[in-house]
């Protein structure tokens, strides 16, 4: 079976950003591996496309597709936070996202996603 990921709904490639994704090995190991992520916005709903292989996909465990929306300086998720935080940060860097008081939106993720 395909790994080909089909988003149905009128979005567009806003970026590519490759961010570190960490996982333990054994010994509480904790490893960083670098993943590159597409990423769609429709209406400040992003969705990031991570591109890995099955081998690292096993690994970090990380889903097909991320979800999250941006609002108000927040972000909003149900996904793995700490990699969404990382792709907000570059995100921001390249002038995607605008959030206005910087790192501080960090301590305000919320459980709750708008997007689905």
């Amino acid at each position: 079976m395909s790994d080909l990921i089909i988003i149905k709904c009128p979005m567009h490639k806003v970026a590519n950003v490759v961010v570190n994704v960490a996982y333990r090995r054994p010994g509480n190991v904790i490893v960083h591996v670098p993943v590159k992520f597409e990423v769609f916005e429709d209406r400040r709903c992003f969705k990031a496309v991570p591109f890995i292989s099955p081998e690292v996909k096993r690994l970090i465990q990380l889903p097909k597709v991320l979800s999250f929306t941006v609002k108000n300086s927040r972000i909003y998720t149900l996904d793995k936070k700490e990699v969404i935080e990382e792709i907000v940060d570059e995100l921001v860097k390249l002038e995607v996202v605008e959030m206005q008081e910087k790192r501080m939106y960090k301590t305000q993720i919320l459980e709750r996603a708008s997007c689905s």
